[in-house]
């Protein structure tokens, strides 16, 4: 899952007041999330406050990293990718609503794994209009 991390523009900054070792060590942990990909971007507003784009398991996982972290003033809001949105709304106006929320029915456990599995399958950057 990811997640949108925003960090408030009255809260001190983070980094100030560290040692060089410690500052290099965030710098690196930074990267590594970077090239790892458990952290598509961050980002510090001029003003103040910053944001970042993380991906977590679930949020238990994703609260567990931010304390060992250290990290407690921070806001959380789960995020999906707009294509992802665009093309379930394609898919239900291909379908039709009654198709659609019968496919998704959340009740069903078949109707819970085809969501899940068109989930996973549709993991993808590129817009794939549906048939």
């Amino acid at each position: 899952m990811k997640y949108l991390l925003m960090f408030g523009p009255h809260s001190p900054s983070p980094f100030a007041g560290l040692d060089a070792d410690t500052l290099n060590a965030a710098g690196e942990k930074l990267a590594g999330g970077l090239q790892d990909g458990s952290l598509d971007c961050a980002y510090t507003k001029v003003g103040g406050g910053g944001f970042m784009v993380v991906n977590a398991k679930n949020n238990e996982s994703l609260m567990r990293e931010l304390r060992l972290l250290g990290i407690t003033d921070v806001d959380v809001c789960p995020i999906v990718e707009t294509i992802h949105v665009i093309q379930g709304h394609a898919e239900q106006a291909v379908m039709g609503a009654d198709a659609f929320k019968n496919k998704y029915r959340a009740g069903s456990q078949a109707g819970l794994a085809a969501a899940v599995s068109g989930y996973k399958n549709g993991i993808t950057r590129e817009y794939k209009a549906p048939t």
